[in-house]
């Protein structure tokens, strides 16, 4: 029952169709976010308690990036397409900004309208930088990804040493 020999005429067996990108994009985006929100969160939280202008400051550079660079590379790796790669760090930014931005809402220590709204305009412009960042180290990822994958990326041609007329006119000839 493993063919398609009715349909076709000749026994062809199935193939396993491989995960599709955009499960592959949700689930490293959305793991990565995850984790990015949490660590940046607690990141914010313990550096401004602690030490404002310490290390801090360097890890909330460096950690999106780590993220994004993983989920890219993670993602097109499985997919051998840089563009999953791209749409892996979009994602992670997006779930990652917005953890962060509802962490620090709850957190604000300020009751005044003015401070909330400063605060507000503050998350959303990092929300939107980690969008942008994300979507370019994603690609960066996702090239290193794609020269680690192991599969030909769908939709792309076989490589062949003949021009299609050429394989056409084969095909012919073999029938015959």
């Amino acid at each position: 029952m493993g063919t398609l020999g009715g349909l076709i005429g000749n026994m062809v067996p199935w193939i396993n169709a491989p995960k599709s990108s955009a499960k592959i994009v949700w689930t490293y985006g959305a793991i990565s976010g995850i984790c990015l929100g949490i660590c940046l969160s607690i990141l914010r939280i313990v550096s401004v308690q602690l030490a404002p202008n310490g290390l801090g400051n360097i890890l909330v550079i460096v950690l999106p990036m780590v993220a994004f660079l993983l989920a890219g590379m993670l993602a097109s790796k499985q997919t051998g397409r840089v563009r999953t790669g791209t749409l892996a760090g979009l994602v992670t930014g997006l779930i990652g900004g917005n953890i962060i931005f509802w962490v620090v809402f709850a957190l604000v220590p300020t009751i005044t309208l003015d401070g909330l709204l400063d605060a507000a305009l503050i998350e959303v412009i990092w929300v939107v930088f980690l969008l942008g960042v994300g979507a370019g180290i994603g690609t960066l990822g996702g090239w290193i990804g794609k020269m680690k994958a192991k599969v030909l990326p769908a939709g792309d041609p076989m490589p062949s040493s003949c021009s299609p007329q050429q394989e056409t006119l084969q095909y012919l000839l073999q029938q015959q």
